[in-house]
């Protein structure tokens, strides 16, 4: 129905696209180890980012969905993490977060090679399909040729990254 420019606001009337924003919304909202609502101080309800502006749209075209979902995961880590502190995770942690990819490991022969494959195109993707060098000043990211940062099915436990930076740009 229209769109405002300055707080870039679009509204609309439709019960498809309204069901859509309801479905977001709700799974956004951020929940503790029970399920319960967490709040604020003030009471306002704490959400989780629902989308990001950093991942650039082509990386839909990517044929690796499991390391397409790790950059996500990612970046969402390092946008909830903002200015403070030093946003890390753990390999294990991003792979319990990453449906599909633990499917795939349950079922794959060799865990390891296939860990390799996607590990390497996570931090290949976080360099050349999100726009972190952009807005984070001084932002590491992991090589993506460097062994250590390639976790295995014996050190998914041991292995965390991290990914420090001087704050937004």
């Amino acid at each position: 129905m229209g769109y405002d420019e300055s707080t870039n606001l679009i509204s609309f009337s439709s019960p498809y696209l309204n069901h859509i924003v309801e479905t977001i919304y709700n799974a956004s909202l951020d929940r503790d180890k029970n399920g319960n609502l967490k709040k604020y101080h003030s009471g306002r309800q704490i959400l989780n980012p629902s989308h990001s502006y950093l991942i650039k749209s082509s990386i839909a075209k990517e044929r690796n969905k499991a390391a397409v979902e790790n950059v996500t995961i990612i970046v969402k880590l390092i946008e909830q993490a903002g200015d403070k502190g030093t946003p890390h995770i753990k390999a294990s942690k991003i792979i319990e977060r990453n449906e599909a990819l633990k499917m795939r490991l349950n079922a794959h022969k060799n865990p390891s090679l296939l860990l390799k494959r996607i590990f390497e195109k996570t931090w290949e993707l976080l360099r050349n399909e999100t726009r972190l060098f952009e807005v984070y000043d001084g932002i590491l990211l992991p090589d993506p040729k460097d062994a250590k940062n390639i976790p295995t099915a014996r050190n998914l436990n041991e292995i965390t990254f991290s990914f420090p930076h001087n704050g937004k740009k």
